[in-house]
């Protein structure tokens, strides 16, 4: 889960433009839009981070240091998260 999770975000990365101008330019209509786009990398990097790297983080040093705590909380953990994955789409 963790190595689809990177790859899939490094292939956004690099997709989210290329899509932008390949069915940017396929309209006429989109082709003045593709002047006003612009993604700036380390907004793109930062916000990334804070989604994915983040939350990973936290939970591989909070199951590591304490891991009877998380053992007890886990399937309310697992519930707020699908609430938060629901709120971010």
């Amino acid at each position: 889960s963790v190595s689809l999770t990177a790859i899939t975000s490094t292939l956004a990365f690099v997709m989210t433009p290329i899509s932008f101008l390949f069915f940017g330019s396929i309209n006429p209509i989109t082709k003045d839009f593709l002047k006003e786009i612009a993604l700036n990398p380390s907004d793109l990097f930062t916000s990334v981070a804070m989604l994915l790297l983040l939350p990973l983080a936290l939970g591989l040093c909070s199951s590591h240091y304490f891991p009877n705590l998380i053992q007890r909380v886990k399937s309310w953990l697992q519930r707020i998260s699908l609430l938060f994955l629901a709120f971010f789409i």
